[in-house]
């Protein structure tokens, strides 16, 4: 499993993630497939991308990548 998964599923259960985590996260998640990411794990992406997207803290390059994924979730 590609590290910036582990690092976003690890922080579901209450570990901070700092800038770099986060954007090794947020290009994880721009090449991942919905059907590649665990069941128990999709609340925990689909928060996660919210939050990232709504803040503007995700790389201008990703962001597309990113909405399409959370289109895909909801």
């Amino acid at each position: 499993m590609n590290k910036g998964i582990e690092l976003l599923y690890v922080a579901k259960n209450g570990r901070e993630l700092n800038a770099n985590e986060c954007l090794e996260i947020n290009k994880a998640l721009a090449v991942i497939k919905v059907d590649d990411i665990p069941e128990e794990q999709l609340g925990n992406v689909k928060d996660y991308l919210i939050t990232a997207l709504n803040m503007n803290s995700v790389e201008q390059s990703l962001i597309k990548p990113l909405d399409n994924l959370l289109g895909f979730m909801q």
